[in-house]
């Protein structure tokens, strides 16, 4: 090849050589150029961040940052000993969780058992949900009461009408935690939650995939019932006077009735008799 090529442009074998590397080495770097330009245009969105997730894509978010080297993970989080709870309930793979819509819940992802001192923290994380038919841009937020500082509102789920909360910072982290309020009766919304231990060339990149069921029913409401006091005596109403009027036979004395002649009793005494045959008095 050397001595082919010196025929025509070659004033010895060394300056050919020379000539040869130098055009070999721009064709190589053209081609890493090239070959890095392609990558960052189809994963610029799939490239991991230390100061956010990288992506808000479903099932995976990770790029192939994570995915060229070597992987050492699962595909649950309780492979690493992580839980995802609502109101501090833990979530169950493959079992719905039911919310009521309409209510403020508490999201956390977190060490399953913070006590002992052989679970290991975690670094970047993506809670990501969303539905089929509703729009979840607001399902998941930082508002509220469970305002964390290592959590924040991932924007780029928005462009898929399903809403997400990521890390801020690459630091070890036992805990997140943000806010879940669904406005509406739906089944079937999907709670993603990817959560990434490293990530490098060195020690290869550890992250964990999970997926949930979250369906929110109607809020109960529970009326009080009324109940009267108990020393009030019911109320009787009235019940209508009405008037009798009764009218009484006269008392009709019959005009041909005899009057009543009163016969007086008998007052006079028999007359005491004298016997006109006793013996006359003698002297």
């Amino acid at each position: 090849l050397i001595g082919q090529s010196c025929q025509y442009n070659c004033s010895s074998p060394q300056q050919h050589t020379m000539r040869m590397y130098s055009v070999g080495g721009i064709k190589s770097l053209l081609s890493i150029v090239l070959l890095l330009a392609d990558y960052n245009k189809e994963h610029l969105l799939a490239s991991a961040s230390p100061t956010a997730p990288g992506s808000c894509n479903s099932p995976n978010p990770l790029g192939e940052a994570h995915i060229l080297v070597a992987f050492d993970g699962g595909t649950d989080l309780i492979d690493f000993g992580l839980d995802v709870r609502i109101d501090n309930k833990t979530l169950v793979t493959g079992i719905p969780f039911v919310i009521q819509a309409e209510t403020s819940y508490t999201i956390s992802l977190q060490v399953a058992n913070d006590d002992d001192d052989t679970s290991f923290p975690f670094r970047g994380f993506l809670l990501r949900l969303a539905g089929d038919t509703v729009d979840a841009r607001d399902y998941l937020s930082t508002t509220d009461d469970a305002v964390d500082p290592n959590v924040q509102e991932i924007d780029l789920c928005h462009t898929f009408f399903a809403s997400g909360l990521g890390h801020r910072s690459n630091d070890l982290k036992r805990i997140v935690s943000g806010v879940l309020y669904v406005d509406e009766v739906v089944n079937g919304l999907t709670l993603e939650a990817t959560v990434v231990i490293r990530n490098g060339a060195v020690r290869g990149s550890e992250f964990y995939l999970s997926s949930y069921t979250l369906n929110a029913v109607a809020a109960i409401t529970t009326d009080a019932p009324v109940v009267a006091p108990a020393s009030i005596a019911p109320v009787i109403p009235p019940m209508p006077v009405t008037t009798t009027t009764t009218t009484e036979a006269p008392v009709v004395v019959p005009s041909s009735a005899a009057p009543v002649t009163a016969i007086p009793a008998s007052t006079t005494e028999a007359p005491f008799a004298v016997t006109s045959s006793a013996a006359p008095v003698t002297s």
